[in-house]
């Protein structure tokens, strides 16, 4: 035998309004967080970006590195991209900070270790070759421009995900509060 589906019951718009506001709240200290942690990335990474030991002395590469942020974007986009569409927004968001942290904290940390004499010490030239604006590129170096661009495009996506959440959950009337 088959019985009917119940109807569910109809939420009280209360306890909706409370869930709406409560993600909100919590978006917007995931928000803090973010940006907290964008500010530390920063800093250090241009520390070692500039440092003449672990970084490019020479004043052209940062103007270089710079115009390869808006590329790296386009492609950071395209893979958040895919993955909004293949699990949706929810897991979207989860996954690509995830994925912003686990690269910064591996490029971060690949970095230190190769440039403490922990790998490729660049004094082979298998592991080193030289680019005329750049230098002597060591895997360390490689690391740290890597991370350094990550950096400056990672920021706006995450950023614009979580505006676009706090959008959907909150009306009009109050988000403008």
């Amino acid at each position: 035998t088959t019985s009917a589906a119940k109807p569910s019951p109809t939420p009280n718009p209360e306890a909706v309004t409370a869930f709406r506001k409560q993600s909100a709240l919590l978006m917007s200290l995931s928000m803090a967080l973010h940006f907290f942690g964008y500010e530390f990335a920063r800093s250090a990474n241009l520390s070692l970006f500039t440092s003449k030991t672990a970084g490019f002395s020479n004043p052209g590469a940062f103007p270089l590195a710079m115009a390869c942020v808006s590329p790296f974007s386009f492609v950071l986009l395209m893979g958040y991209g895919r993955e909004l569409s293949l699990r949706g927004p929810r897991a979207a968001l989860r996954n690509t900070g995830l994925f912003c942290a686990a690269f910064l904290c591996l490029t971060a940390g690949g970095a230190s270790f190769l440039d403490h004499g922990g790998g490729a010490d660049g004094s082979s030239p298998l592991f080193s070759f030289a680019l005329p604006v750049l230098g002597m590129l060591t895997p360390s170096k490689m690391l740290v421009w890597t991370s350094f661009i990550f950096q400056q495009s990672y920021a706006h996506l995450l950023y614009t995900q979580q505006w676009s959440f706090i959008g959907s959950v909150l009306t009009s009337v109050e988000g403008a509060k």
